[in-house]
């Protein structure tokens, strides 16, 4: 089997590559880090105004200006240091095969992968793939999405489980990449275990950390086994936006965290 991870280079992205660079160190031909040109504040905005109506883009500097007065970006990068990289900076396992690209749909990712030809590609933490991409997988292509498919799609889904008082939903889903979001044929799921004093990071780090081990063993599966995964019926959840995440609901999930949602759920029998 000739794999190739697509994926970013977050605190979290080198997490997973890692978990898969230890469990694959015959079969990896490459680690393919998407990245793109980073955007000034001034620039999102000019993004956003294209892409959203005024509301929706005045709603969501409001949500913007709210996480920095609380300091949520510092607090954040801390919490995946914890959990991701308690040793210190975490670097590459297998840096010599870290190849970087613009963009996971542009051409010279493509051109990359054509060369390496890989049976299965393991995505994660890229832009939506596109299906010229998607196509170029010999065998399959896998994304790892840090939510419970197909009840909680797109972004920020632990939040969404969290403002919706459903920490049973915290999850995390390795499933067949389509061109939808999230929405391919699910391969495994799996749920963290939720601490009394845990957060949205915290549980979207444990989400990562289980997630990773699932992804190997998906991969192992896919690999091997000609079975088909039954499609997901996309009518029993939600798809998320960016956008969604406004002022109101930052407020509602931080007053629900802070009343104990998370407590009491932890202190429930199961």
């Amino acid at each position: 089997m000739r794999l190739v991870i697509l994926t970013a280079d977050g605190l979290e992205h080198r997490y997973v590559a890692n978990v898969l660079s230890r469990a694959f160190p015959d079969e990896l031909r490459a680690i393919v880090v998407a990245q793109p040109a980073r955007r000034s504040f001034l620039g999102h905005v000019r993004v956003w105004w294209r892409r959203y109506s005024g509301r929706q883009l005045a709603s969501r500097i409001c949500a913007r200006a709210y996480a920095l007065l609380l300091g949520r970006s510092r607090r954040r990068r801390a919490t995946y240091a914890r959990y991701l990289s308690p040793g210190g900076p975490l670097e590459w396992d297998r840096g010599d095969l870290v190849r970087r690209v613009p963009s996971a749909n542009g051409d010279q990712c493509r051109a990359l992968l054509q060369h390496l030809a890989p049976d299965v590609i393991a995505v994660y933490g890229t832009a939506v793939i596109k299906a010229p991409v998607i196509r170029l997988a010999g065998r399959a292509i896998l994304n790892m999405h840090t939510g419970l498919s197909p009840h909680y799609r797109g972004a920020d889904t632990i939040f969404w489980a969290l403002h919706n008082q459903e920490p049973q939903s915290v999850g995390v889903t390795i499933h067949a990449l389509d061109e939808g979001v999230d929405s391919g044929p699910i391969v495994r799921t799996g749920r963290p275990v939720i601490a009394r004093d845990d957060d949205e990071d915290s549980l979207f780090c444990k989400c990562v950390i289980v997630g990773a081990q699932l992804y190997e063993r998906a991969i192992r599966e896919v690999a091997t086994d000609a079975r088909r995964y039954a499609p997901q019926d996309l009518r029993q959840g939600h798809e998320y936006r960016f956008v969604d995440r406004t002022l109101a609901a930052e407020r509602r999930v931080r007053r629900l965290l802070r009343g104990g949602l998370l407590r009491r759920f932890a202190e429930t029998p199961n």
